[in-house]
């Protein structure tokens, strides 16, 4: 769910089941419920809480916040590292297109990577750095691909290039 758009919602949402299972609606249960089902799309949080109150009847009790998980969306373990699947994404694409404008594969590109970590390194990071962003931002477009090519290649020719000329 998302913070902005979707908070006020679900706290609507939770009222009404409240209302309806005579429990009254707190703060802290809010607050409950918000941080265990954050995770899942609102709308499949609603249909969940719409079909529990369609099968209540007087001896129903109020719901756990899991009942009204999917089994296959588990909340990730907190004390396990989150992955950043869009920097993820646009380190694969600029390191890939980085090697291809020197004609070396992702694993060959790698020492020199290493090797100039303070400058075709800190480029390269910087490169994701801003697409990262700009998906943040606008969501992904063709223009960012395009602008990865041209900057990854940019980058490598001026790092890589004259290295390989040498060996």
């Amino acid at each position: 769910m998302d913070n902005q758009r979707d908070y006020h919602r679900f706290r609507s949402l939770l009222a009404r089941m409240c209302e309806t299972l005579g429990k009254p609606l707190t703060d802290e249960l809010l607050e409950s419920w918000w941080k265990a089902l954050r995770h899942v799309d609102f709308d499949v949080v609603s249909n969940r809480i719409e079909a529990f109150l369609a099968r209540a009847d007087e001896a129903t009790r109020f719901p756990r916040p899991a009942q009204m998980r999917p089994k296959h969306l588990v909340p990730a373990d907190p004390d396990q590292p989150q992955r950043n699947h869009v920097r993820d994404y646009w380190r694969s694409a600029v390191v890939y297109e980085a090697g291809k404008a020197v004609g070396l594969s992702m694993e060959q590109l790698e020492p020199y990577v290493e090797e100039m970590a303070a400058s075709f390194g800190t480029a390269l990071r910087e490169l994701i750095n801003e697409l990262e962003g700009q998906e943040t931002r606008d969501g992904r477009t063709i223009g960012q691909h395009r602008y990865c090519q041209r900057e990854a290649e940019r980058i490598a020719r001026v790092y890589v290039n004259p290295r390989l000329e040498v060996a």
